[in-house]
């Protein structure tokens, strides 16, 4: 572990002592304003979002004991079959496991043993991963027209349901009693009015809501994991039907009564250039991938560009994924080296380490590409490759554990003092701790 992320665990154990909240204390550690505090009952064993917090850093702050030297003492734990695909992270307390599979069906789990507590079929697809409020799940079915669901997370009952005219598939944002949602509707033929929304947690009532196009009918999407640095709402966003859309396939900053603070737009807003994966915000950067194959780095409070990077992808298939980071080294996904509609082989992927200046430092090839974000905490890397679940040395990109995942895995991992939690595509999600414990 280096040590400025021994620092920022070191910092989170104190919190068992009773000390201010986790989440500002590694929002302080990062340069950044206080963001969403946990629910009171989840200072520990907590990955309540996905990438594990608001700043989608994937980074654990609180002490696990995983380690390059032991980490080889993860055994299986439990193994639970859902009964459909899925796409959707685990998210984790301290009593439960949730995940939504791609059919609709969302559910509770003992964290202890895997065992079913509760089953909730929404209909539709489930491409999102839920997120933790207070004593709800809040989850988006992205069939057009889209529902925003929320759901208890003791008994998984509707307590409401929103519907909109675009796909609801961003991971969304909760503080302070207010939840933030982004919609889809950028491509054809839909072309429908894609942005983002604020609503109630308590009733879902809508309190506003911001597009990315002027007008109904222009496209414009919001796809991607949305981000909150304390101050500003940071999210990528897709294309839209017309040109000349300065937040299309663009960087995006909003303040909390929803407007926009700036814009940094990379391509036509009407080419097929997505921000497709989450902003890792830390140090007052906004960190991101594109479909353009390049890492892009932007100052937080402007959007000016700080400094951008290619990633090897072929044109046009670069990363989806969210970049995650300890605060001093950034892994992100290339997306697919090869074009996939032309090459005979696999596409390959691959996942990429670098510093704070966008310097390479290692990179881990793989025979596809990895859309998820990698779980960091002790000096690893936890991530879903296309055939394994792997933990990777962050100093050297070397792999130091390793575990078959059943064929592909498009969900992030999870990492929490009581173990980690991996699912793949097939909708199996397996829970992982140390033997020698």
């Amino acid at each position: 572990m280096n040590h400025s992320a021994r620092f920022i665990a070191a910092l989170f154990a104190l919190l068992l002592a009773g000390c201010e909240d986790a989440r500002t204390q590694y929002a302080r550690s990062l340069g950044t304003a206080p963001p969403v505090g946990p629910p009171p009952q989840a200072p520990r064993n907590d990955w309540l979002t996905f990438a594990h917090d608001p700043l989608r850093s994937g980074f654990q702050p609180q002490l696990t004991g995983l380690d390059a030297t032991n980490v080889a003492n993860l055994r299986l734990r439990w193994v639970h079959r859902l009964g459909e695909p899925l796409k959707a992270s685990p998210l984790v307390t301290p009593l439960r496991v949730y995940v939504a599979g791609q059919h609709g069906t969302v559910q509770g789990l003992d964290v202890r043993t895997g065992r079913v507590l509760w089953t909730t079929r929404l209909g539709g697809d489930i491409d999102m991963t839920p997120a933790v409020g207070d004593g709800l799940l809040l989850v988006g079915v992205r069939a057009m027209p889209g529902d925003f669901v929320a759901l208890s997370t003791t008994t998984g009952a509707v307590k409401w349901r929103v519907s909109f005219p675009g796909g609801i598939r961003a991971e969304p944002i909760v503080y302070h009693g207010v939840v933030y949602e982004g919609e889809t509707g950028g491509d054809t033929p839909h072309c429908g009015h894609g942005g983002v929304h604020a609503l109630d947690e308590r009733t879902g009532r809508i309190l506003w809501s911001w597009y990315v196009a002027p007008r109904p009918h222009q496209g414009g999407s919001v796809w991607s994991p949305l981000g909150f640095d304390g101050t500003h709402l940071i999210f990528g966003t897709g294309n839209g039907c017309v040109p000349n859309l300065d937040a299309a396939d663009a960087i995006v900053a909003l303040d909390l009564e929803g407007k926009r603070v700036w814009s940094h737009p990379v391509a036509p807003s009407n080419s097929d250039d997505d921000f497709g994966g989450g902003t890792l915000l830390m140090h007052g950067q906004a960190i991101a991938t594109n479909k353009d194959g390049l890492l892009y780095d932007l100052n937080a409070a402007t959007g000016d560009l700080v400094w951008s990077t290619p990633m090897g992808s072929a044109p046009g298939y670069g990363g989806i994924g969210t970049p995650a980071s300890d605060g001093a080294t950034i892994v992100a996904s290339a997306g697919f080296l090869h074009d996939p509609t032309k090459t005979t082989g696999p596409p390959g992927g691959a996942l990429i380490a670098y510093d704070t200046a966008g310097h390479q430092k290692w990179e881990l090839t793989t025979t596809d590409n990895v859309p998820g974000a990698a779980a960091i905490e002790g000096g690893l890397a936890f991530a879903a490759l296309h055939d394994r679940f792997v933990a990777i040395d962050l100093s050297n990109g070397s792999v130091v554990w390793s575990y078959p995942n059943g064929g592909s895995a498009y969900a992030s991992p999870a990492v929490v003092p009581s173990g980690v939690y991996f699912a793949n595509d097939t909708g199996e999600i397996f829970a992982f701790s140390r033997h020698d414990r």
